[in-house]
């Protein structure tokens, strides 16, 4: 299921901020959205000034480095991807939002 299906016009700026770069590779461009790739051994202060800089409006981002995420504004929206495939997984929820 790609993310356009979750209500986003194509041209969106999305950060990527993962450990496993796999999603964000292949999925991010293929919805239309344009990638900004955020290294994960950034401070918090470098991560912020990327996502600020590029004007992204949302992030997708690993649990374990969601601490990276504690400075960007609280416009920008986050999806968290705890890897489960389950309901309840906050990525496995975004994506069902976009398929109902």
């Amino acid at each position: 299921m790609s993310v356009a299906c979750c209500g986003r016009e194509r041209g969106i700026r999305s950060g990527a901020c993962r450990a496993k770069p796999s999603f964000s590779l292949f999925a991010i461009p293929a919805a239309g959205l344009v990638k900004v790739t955020i290294n994960t051994h950034l401070s918090a202060s470098e991560v912020e000034y990327i996502v600020e800089h590029s004007k992204s409006k949302m992030v997708f981002v690993d649990t374990e480095l969601e601490d990276l995420l504690e400075g960007v504004d609280e416009s920008v929206e986050r999806v968290r991807i705890d890897d489960t495939g389950e309901e309840g997984d906050p990525y496995e929820d975004y994506l069902a939002e976009g398929s109902a």
